[in-house]
């Protein structure tokens, strides 16, 4: 009877640290994907003030898709960027984090994408789904 209460007992304990752990890593993956997307958010603010520093009569930039690449350390974003005369192009840009400037970028509309600099505040849409202003 000793050896039938200890089996269950032993059990029942080995059933609640496996609940345990299961619960302590949802929690840690949920920290690092909140610990991302603030990373990326962070990166976008970012890349915005390259994208000023590039291209003239900004209205609005709309990230639409951020990647994060750890081996290069860099990110891709596709983007949705509108003009001061209300038309909109949507191209890819290549932006590291210790940079300042982007990487690279696409060329899909060159009326739209004037180089030059922009000096007035920019409507900006993150990933997130986060507006602003920059």
């Amino acid at each position: 009877m000793n050896k039938r209460i200890a089996v269950i007992v032993g059990i029942i304990a080995l059933v609640f640290i496996g609940f345990g752990g299961i619960l302590y890593m949802n929690k840690r993956a949920e920290e690092e994907s909140i610990l991302k997307k603030t990373h990326i958010y962070e990166s976008e603010k970012m890349a915005v003030l390259a994208m000023k520093n590039t291209f003239s009569e900004i209205k609005s930039i709309e990230f639409l898709e951020t990647i994060y690449n750890s081996t290069t350390d860099s990110y891709n974003m596709i983007v949705k960027m509108t003009d001061i005369e209300g038309e909109s192009v949507e191209f890819s840009i290549g932006f590291m984090d210790k940079d300042s400037e982007l990487q690279d970028y696409g060329i899909e509309n060159r009326n739209i994408q004037k180089e030059g600099k922009t000096e007035n505040k920019v409507l900006v849409i993150y990933s997130n789904s986060i507006e602003g202003e920059i």
